[in-house]
């Protein structure tokens, strides 16, 4: 059973799902393919960010815990994080339960977000993006988190403003 939550933006209530859920856990947060920062750059969390390039502006030199590595292959031991974040990011990789199950061997709780393109408002774009390289419907997302994570994910569909996310909780 997925919930669906009304709200007047739902691309800002995505990000403040992996917020409030990231400061729940306190410490020991990974953010993969945090692109530059932004979802926790002014938050006092003890956060590791992890993608493909540094994004960083100059001004969080030497501020940021960053480590440069592939989703497929987290550079990091067996349980060292208390919370992992996979924001908006699912849709851009090749292997997607592979991402998932390196996010449940490096942490405990998961909370991920991915983007419900289908039902964006045409203002939006939908389905431009060439960078994605699927687009998730709740099916597809579904049988992904069966794969990479198991059972016991939950499901949170946030809407409004034109656009559209999944959001998943997955707690150990």
């Amino acid at each position: 059973m997925v919930t669906e939550i009304n709200v007047s933006d739902g691309h800002y209530e995505r990000c403040r799902f992996l917020i409030q859920n990231a400061e729940r856990n306190g410490e020991k947060i990974l953010d993969v393919g945090c692109a530059d920062g932004f979802m926790f750059r002014d938050k006092n969390l003890d956060v590791v960010e992890v993608d493909l390039i540094y994004a960083f502006g100059p001004e969080y030199k030497g501020r940021v815990k960053f480590f440069k590595s592939d989703a497929h292959h987290l550079p990091f031991r067996d349980r060292t994080f208390k919370c992992v974040i996979l924001g908006d990011m699912l849709e851009h990789v090749k292997d997607p339960i592979q991402v998932l199950k390196e996010a449940k061997r490096v942490g405990g709780s998961i909370y991920i977000t991915v983007p419900d393109e289908w039902e964006w408002d045409e203002p939006q774009r939908p389905f431009q993006a060439n960078y994605h390289v699927r687009f998730y419907d709740l099916e597809m997302l579904k049988d992904h988190l069966r794969k990479g994570l198991g059972e016991g994910f939950k499901i949170i569909k946030i809407k409004g403003g034109g656009w559209s996310f999944f959001c998943v909780s997955y707690e150990r």
